[in-house]
């Protein structure tokens, strides 16, 4: 009788075990997400986006910081509809507009009431409809980067120089 009870208490503790610890990292995590909230409301977005462990909350932080890139790779770790909506907004900023439209409809397809990511959705059907050939259209484009206007300066300087 003794070695059953003592063999149910080791099974017992086995299983307490990863509890514990479970709770234990869990709490590890909620102290970085209550600092990082803390860091957020007083405006500090990058440094609480460098603590956030919760993939929305950092996505937002570093929106809020302008790091479209790393927020976008933040809300596809997430998913909600709102942190699709988040990802099709990043995808704006970012220039990239069918990936915009595909991100608002994976918002709508979890939540097909989600008014603000219908609006967005229709916008950029528009602005994909649209004829890219139009005046005016080079604001749809994303913006060259400055890798790009040293390479066109090198060019020019390179034809110069055979001139």
């Amino acid at each position: 009788m003794t070695s059953l009870l003592t063999h149910s208490k080791y099974v017992y503790s086995k299983r307490i075990l990863p509890i514990v610890f479970l709770l234990l990292c869990h709490s590890a995590h909620s102290d970085d997400n209550l600092l990082a909230h803390s860091l957020y409301k007083e405006g500090r977005f990058a440094e609480a986006a460098e603590i956030f462990t919760d993939p929305a909350w950092k996505g937002i932080a570093l929106y809020r910081s302008a790091q479209w890139w790393r927020a976008a790779q933040a809300f596809v770790r997430a998913d909600d509809a709102a942190s699709f909506l988040n990802l099709g907004n990043a995808y704006v900023k970012l220039g990239y507009y069918a990936l915009a439209l595909e991100a608002y409809q994976a918002s709508l397809a979890r939540q097909p009431d989600f008014d603000d990511a219908q609006f967005n959705a229709d916008i950029i059907r528009q602005l994909l409809a649209s004829d890219q050939d139009e005046p005016g259209q080079a604001a749809l484009k994303p913006e060259s980067t400055e890798i790009d206007r040293i390479e066109a300066d090198n060019d020019k300087d390179a034809s110069a120089s055979e001139d």
